[in-house]
């Protein structure tokens, strides 16, 4: 049974991945890009074997949903230019970096530190 469920989400993998390389003539286009569909299709590849060691159905299940709303906001024109070229790694803007002050509550500081 596990194996039967294991197959069907590596063929929805599979699956995602080749839309995704469908769409990146079109995409290049829409978003005037300054890479190769080469590039592009490498950028690609690095984020789905970024999570290729992955082997948990609840996680694999969620990378793919989070994959299908990334390909369609993408296809649809929902995403900007700069969150593209965040997604794949070619953002010249450095992430902003929030300044923390001394007198910060401990509320502010955990926020800042990602924890609450």
């Amino acid at each position: 049974m596990a194996s039967a469920a294991t197959a069907v989400r590596k063929a929805r993998v599979v699956d995602l991945y080749r839309r995704c390389l469908r769409e990146i003539p079109r995409t290049i286009t829409i978003f005037d890009m300054d890479m190769t569909e080469k590039e592009v299709r490498s950028r690609v590849r690095g984020l789905f074997r970024k999570h290729d060691s992955v082997t948990d159905p609840r996680a694999v299940d969620e990378l793919l949903l989070k994959g299908e709303l990334d390909l369609e906001e993408t296809v649809n024109v929902w995403k900007q230019k700069t969150q593209l070229s965040r997604m794949l790694g070619t953002d010249s803007e450095p992430t902003p970096v929030i300044e923390r002050y001394e007198k910060d509550s401990v509320f502010l500081r955990s926020f800042y530190a990602g924890h609450l």
